[in-house]
């Protein structure tokens, strides 16, 4: 199967992927729904075999970094240069802050966060600031649910049923299509978003999807859902008996964490509007599972490295080399395995490019934290509105290509 060729426009992968994610929101707490509600009349499903349009054809060895020690110390070539591009952009797009980094193994680290948290109020960035990373928190969730199979404490093909009761047809519905997003599962946060809503707790987040039943069979479909997303938190903390956060913590990705129940973030880099005023997003710690972590660029690059070169790279290499689904979104091409995106675009030199990663983003914020086989090197970017955090990073990746 020959992989579809992108002839779109630079500007159209910018603004599609910036779009993913929208509206993440999760829970905090493992749950076991009602039994003897009501449940809508089960879907007929003889087979939960994939028919939806073709699988991107799989990546190739040379598209991942090679296997090595990851070491963010050494500071990059001329980070002066990049810190100019990202204060002019600042000023070109009225953004109020941006956090970002890039490593590459051969010319090393740099970062820089810059901007106001609250720009009505005049404060700016420091180093207690974070920045909300939406649904790339997503590839930290799959990662989690890796490294359980990995110790032999579930498995892919467990039904979601055995940790989580009450879930519709939970008893055909595995824990791959939930990490694939074919489990049929309507996203809770459609058709709008219920960050601005305060805190939700995973119950009170499930009962939308447990009313309305499977939208398709489990497995045949791709449908983006956070739903999803949120079952897996639920299932990791049977699994270990602890909350996601907590799970997060034993990571060690100093500079990354996931928010508990009902907490707002005191340092947080709040989204603005384009008129500059605050987006209020009460509600982040709902997002767990599906993106309810917060921290810094730095600390994300550090994550992406480590799951694809560094002490989880078996694992990363298997949620990318899952067969790669088409996301849908018009004028892009997107693609999915488990729990990690795969961007297929052009570039301004009309050139094939390929970056492996994640995004996501809500209500004027967004993220995005990708590998850039072509350049060699990862690059993590938020920014607290809605201009796209892609733009920035391609910004900043053709300036890295001028020091090479």
């Amino acid at each position: 199967m020959s992989k579809p060729r992108s002839s779109l426009p630079r500007r159209h992968f910018l603004a599609s992927s910036a779009a993913l994610g929208l509206g993440a929101c999760g829970g905090s707490v493992s749950v076991q729904l009602n039994a003897k509600d009501l449940l809508p009349p089960p879907l007929s499903c003889p087979s939960t075999q994939y028919t939806g349009p073709a699988a991107r054809t799989p990546l190739l060895a040379s598209d991942f970094p090679s296997a090595a020690a990851v070491d963010l110390s050494r500071p990059v070539l001329d980070g002066r240069a990049l810190d100019a591009i990202v204060d002019t952009l600042l000023t070109e797009q009225n953004i109020p802050a941006i956090e970002a980094a890039l490593w590459s193994p051969a010319l090393g680290f740099w970062s820089r966060r810059v901007g106001f948290r609250d720009r009505p109020a005049g404060l700016r960035v420091d180093a207690q600031t974070e920045f909300w990373w939406a649904s790339v928190g997503k590839m930290l969730t799959a990662s989690l649910v890796m490294q359980a199979q990995q110790q032999d404490k579930l498995s892919l093909s467990d039904p979601a049923s055995r940790w989580v009761s009450g879930l519709p047809q939970g008893e055909i519905l595995r824990v791959d299509q939930l990490l694939a997003h074919t489990s049929g599962l309507l996203s809770y946060n459609q058709p709008g978003d219920s960050s601005q809503q305060g805190y939700l707790s995973p119950s009170a987040l499930l009962t939308r999807p447990r009313a309305r039943g499977l939208l398709s069979c489990p497995g045949s479909l791709f449908s983006y859902s956070n739903t999803g997303y949120l079952v897996l938190a639920l299932i990791l903390e049977a699994v270990h008996g602890q909350p996601l956060h907590r799970l997060l913590e034993a990571q060690g990705l100093t500079g990354l964490r996931a928010l508990a129940p009902a907490e707002v973030p005191a340092q947080l880099a709040q989204p603005h509007t384009a008129s500059g005023r605050l987006q209020a997003v009460p509600g982040l710690s709902s997002l767990v599972g599906a993106g309810n972590v917060v921290g810094s660029a730095g600390s994300w690059v550090l994550g992406l490295a480590e799951l694809l070169q560094g002490r989880h790279a078996l694992l990363g290499r298997r949620m990318a080399s899952a067969p790669l689904l088409p996301m849908g979104l018009p004028g892009s091409t997107l693609w999915y395995g488990l729990g990690i995106m795969v961007f297929d675009w052009r570039d301004a030199q009309g050139r094939e490019r390929l970056w492996i990663g994640h995004s996501g983003g809500g209500q004027n914020a967004n993220a995005l934290v990708i590998w850039d086989p072509l350049l060699q090197v990862y690059a993590a970017v938020a920014v607290n509105s809605s201009a796209p955090a892609a733009a920035v990073a391609v910004r900043l990746l053709q300036s890295l290509q001028s020091m090479t």
